[in-house]
């Protein structure tokens, strides 16, 4: 049986927007900022949409649901979660999942910001002991510095749709558990800057600050604000030294010449 030109071109048509509709990817995200008892979820979708958040403690089921807006960027917040526990989330529209993955709250920390200690000095462990477990700080942190209490993720990093990605590269680095902790270890670096005075320059052309640490082999960059642009561990010795920029001595505030 023939269809009428007409009718053709809107089969045509409604094909093509039913294809289009089932088209939607991530293409950035989930940014998943986790505290005590509550996670951010940050991502990005190609065509607009609606948001969704299912998650629970079983893989299988997600009992719990949170819904947002239409639209390109998708920010949404699990809340009344349990500390120290491990769930399991699906983030898409009403109708269908784009991505899955799993998150585990903070322990300690109190709701909204992430606490990083370091212990102090420790005789060393018998011969029935078990070994010390190792802080999550920077490996350069020695037991007895300061300790900070680190502000939220969208204080510390300058570009919050950034972050994911140089997670995703550099946070085995530095043995991070997510994002936020990521991000959490790179101003804490910061901080071991000011304290021990490691090497440092700043770009008169945009402000940067670069910062190196050549026993570690850390690298870390970040905005006239001090909020971090990168933080990684470069394959080349000689990665600080081609960097641009004039030498400076970082310092805490309240710090004096």
């Amino acid at each position: 049986m023939r269809f009428p030109k007409f009718l053709t071109l809107l089969l045509v048509l409604w094909v093509g927007l039913e294809g289009a509709a089932q088209a939607v990817e991530v293409t950035e995200g989930p940014l998943v900022v986790v505290s005590e008892n509550a996670a951010d979820f940050e991502w990005s979708t190609d065509v607009e949409c609606g948001t969704q958040l299912k998650f629970g403690l079983n893989q299988n089921i997600y009992n719990h649901k949170v819904q947002g807006g239409v639209g390109l960027k998708h920010a949404v917040r699990a809340a009344g979660l349990l500390p120290g526990t491990q769930y399991y989330y699906s983030i898409g529209t009403a109708k269908k999942s784009l991505k899955e993955g799993a998150f585990t709250t903070k322990g300690l920390a109190p709701a909204g910001a992430a606490v990083q200690k370091v212990p102090p000095p420790s005789a060393p462990p018998g011969p029935s002991a078990k070994p010390a477990a190792k802080p999550s700080t920077p490996p350069s942190l020695a037991a007895g510095k300061p300790v900070y209490a680190v502000p939220p993720t969208a204080k510390t990093w300058g570009d919050r749709y950034s972050l994911l990605d140089h997670f995703n590269r550099h946070g085995a680095d530095f043995g991070a558990a997510n994002a936020g902790d990521y991000a959490a270890k790179a101003w804490l670096f910061l901080q071991q800057a000011k304290d021990e005075g490691l090497p440092a320059k700043q770009d008169e052309s945009d402000g940067t600050i670069r910062v190196w640490d050549g026993k570690t082999h850390t690298f870390a960059a970040y905005n006239r604000n001090f909020s971090t642009k990168t933080f990684f561990k470069p394959r080349s010795a000689d990665y600080f030294n081609r960097q641009p920029g004039k030498p400076v001595r970082l310092r805490h505030p309240a710090a004096t010449p």
